[in-house]
């Protein structure tokens, strides 16, 4: 695999500009970076995912329009979701998510995926 991302990267550095460059990096699902010239770094085994993004704002966020697409989540649910939302009471340093999360769930950060999932939605 890390052949394979090395090979991938060639001449990448060398694109004729930054539009060519990042069209490549699009097709090619990789970008070029010092670190592949080491020959003992391994571009996929040394990759870190970011927990907040993909779990909150990539995996929260594609399920809930899921079920909104899939119809598991109604119109008459959401407002439901808006009013249990509204009654809720949490300490300050949490932080509220919007109260229309029948209509604004699209614009959440993060950090309103993050409390949604780990506090709103048991509730709720």
């Amino acid at each position: 695999m890390n052949e394979e991302q090395r090979r991938r990267v060639v001449g990448l550095d060398h694109a004729r500009s930054r539009t060519v460059r990042e069209k490549l990096e699009s097709q090619l699902g990789v970008r070029y970076t010092t670190l592949l010239e080491l020959e003992y770094y391994g571009a996929v085994r040394f990759c870190v995912i970011d927990g907040m993004h993909n779990l909150f704002l990539g995996t929260a966020k594609s399920v809930f329009k899921l079920w909104i697409k899939r119809k598991i989540l109604l119109p008459r649910q959401l407002s439901e979701l808006d009013a249990k939302i509204s009654e809720m009471n949490v300490m300050t340093d949490v932080g509220r998510i919007p109260s229309k999360i029948s209509s604004n769930y699209g614009s959440y950060t993060e950090d309103e995926w993050k409390n949604w999932t780990m506090l709103y939605s048991i509730f709720c």
